[in-house]
């Protein structure tokens, strides 16, 4: 097994981000602009919240600015966004039904509490489909580096 130093890693981490993959961080941002257009065309299309319009547009700006860029199959980075837009639109259902169900519960004090939570509850998902769409990629990396070293 070939053994590396310390200097070696920050020279290759170096290099992967000096040379981004510029392809696939264009099509990321025609993807992006594709669903700015969607969401402007059809704003209450998605269950009639115009906020998840916005969050579904900041997980994409984050994933797609962030992730496209960095080495890996552009396949894999779709994929990880469709199941990010997917878990989110998910996520967003169920927050709405909970903070209506909440509302006519607890009433007026429910929307106080929800409007200070709420975006906490909107970086779980946010935080952990970006993480998982980072952890699959260095996976694949990683899988790579070790089957040309072998």
């Amino acid at each position: 097994m070939k053994k590396t130093n310390d200097l070696s890693k920050h020279v290759d981490l170096a290099a992967a981000v000096i040379h981004p993959n510029f392809f696939h961080a264009i099509m990321g941002a025609y993807l992006f602009l594709l669903l700015i257009l969607l969401f402007c065309v059809f704003p209450y299309a998605f269950f009639g919240f115009s906020l998840i319009s916005i969050t579904i547009l900041f997980f994409n700006a984050i994933f797609i600015f962030l992730v496209f860029p960095l080495k890996g199959p552009l396949f894999h980075k779709v994929s990880l966004a469709t199941i990010g837009n997917v878990s989110g639109f998910g996520w967003e259902y169920f927050l709405g039904y909970l903070a209506e169900n909440t509302y006519h519960y607890f009433g007026g004090l429910s929307d106080a509490v929800y409007f200070v939570v709420n975006p906490f509850l909107e970086l779980f998902w946010i935080v952990s489909m970006w993480a998982l769409g980072l952890s699959v990629l260095a996976s694949r990396q990683k899988s790579h580096e070790q089957a040309r070293a072998a």
